[in-house]
């Protein structure tokens, strides 16, 4: 899996929940998939991890996402430019039913992006360090989102 081919999917804000109930399978999912993440984010080896991501967004699969077809953003951008921005960051702007999953996706694409720039040498360490602090707050807040337990991952 190629990074030219990974886009971040972002969800409107309005559409983000505060709480979310996942089906049994789905749970099984993301659990498998948060404990995952968790070790990647504490792990140095960056080939490595990088592989353990593309595993994880198998494990996820495919969503049913679809573009956005108009400004539900509540700002004053139009589709047009909302669109313009998506093809400069390598963005999609959607809307899907798949919620959990296409949020927990979008980190892994995140994280995977940055470990990528890590091994190019392109961040100092405190700062990578900084950002791992805010993805494992992300899936503190996403095991809370899920009604989750750490116990359960």
């Amino acid at each position: 899996m190629e990074s030219e081919y990974l886009r971040l999917d972002l969800l409107n804000p309005l559409q983000l929940p505060t709480n979310l109930s996942l089906s049994l399978e789905t749970k099984k999912k993301v659990s498998q998939v948060l404990k995952l993440l968790l070790i990647v984010i504490d792990d140095e080896h960056i080939d490595q991890n990088i592989e353990k991501l593309n595993q994880a967004l198998f494990i996820l699969g495919e969503t049913n996402n679809s573009p956005i077809t108009d400004t539900i953003t509540q700002t004053s951008l139009t589709l047009e430019k909302i669109q313009d921005y998506d093809h400069y960051f390598r963005m999609n702007h959607t809307q899907t039913e798949d919620i959990g999953i296409t949020v927990l996706s979008s980190i892994i694409v995140a994280f995977r992006e940055m470990l990528l720039l890590c091994k190019s040498n392109q961040f100092n360490h405190h700062h990578v360090e900084q950002l791992k602090q805010g993805y494992k707050e992300y899936i503190d807040l996403l095991i809370r989102i899920f009604k989750l337990a750490r116990e359960e991952l």
